[in-house]
Formats: C-alpha cells, sequence, structure tokens
C-alpha cells in the first residue's frame, strides 16, 4: 500500500513503556533490545519493491486474508493468519518452493494450496 509505515518512540524495540505525546520523552537506547529492527527492515525494502506500484487485491475469510500486488516488473503475495494457529489455505500460486521475505524460511505451494505458518508470509511471484 502506498505512503510510509509509522514507528513512534522505540516501537522497534518492543518497548513497554508507555510515550509520551505531549512531553519531551527521550528513548533511553542501551536499555531497549531492537528485536523487531531486522523485521521492519524487511517490510521497509518491501515497501519500496516496484510490484507494490501495481495493483493491489485482498482477498479475505474469518481465518486468514491474501494480499497480491501485481505489476508488469514483479509481483508479491501476502498471506496473513488472523487467528493464531497454522492453517491450509487456497491460493492462487503455481506450485513450488517459495521464499517468504520475511524471515527467508521456505513455504511450498501444491494443488493450490499453502500450508500456512502462524507467521505472516510474503512471496515473490
Amino acid at each position: 500500500m502506498p505512503g510510509p509505515f509509522l514507528i513512534y518512540a522505540a516501537q522497534e524495540t518492543a518497548t513497554r513503556r508507555q510515550p509520551s505525546l505531549f512531553e519531551h520523552d527521550p528513548v533511553h537506547w542501551p536499555n531497549t533490545e531492537p528485536i523487531l529492527t531486522d523485521f521492519l527492515t524487511r517490510l521497509a525494502a518491501i515497501n519500496k519493491d516496484p510490484a507494490t506500484n501495481g495493483q493491489f487485491e485482498i482477498l479475505a475469510d474469518d481465518n486468514h486474508f491474501q494480499a497480491y500486488w501485481r505489476s508488469n516488473q514483479r509481483s508479491l503475495a501476502g498471506f496473513f493468519n488472523v487467528r493464531g494457529a497454522s492453517a491450509t489455505m487456497s491460493v492462487d500460486l503455481p506450485d513450488g518452493t517459495y521464499i517468504n521475505l520475511l524471515d527467508d524460511q521456505p513455504v511450498r505451494a501444491l494443488e493450490g494450496n499453502l500450508d500456512l505458518p502462524q507467521e505472516p508470509v510474503i512471496v515473490a511471484i
């Protein structure tokens, strides 16, 4: 989707304290662990992918949703589990093994189905 995503007051560190919106509230970086930094770096790279400038489509049901970004240069597909449990979902992908751009783990599409983990999956197609 077009536009930047917003990270506020060191959210990438998954800090548990609530930042102030109206007062000066510096982040104490030595006390943080940037546990989401790699994930957010990958999301930023995906956001800059030429496919995200193409046609965008969402398909959803009660358990998961799919997002497709299609362009003449390249396409991406995202699969998102909203129930918090692994599932098999019907997908519009050719059979094959794909690499999840979020964690470099392989995911396999077979006969129009994908074994979806609990975590999000975004692949190049």
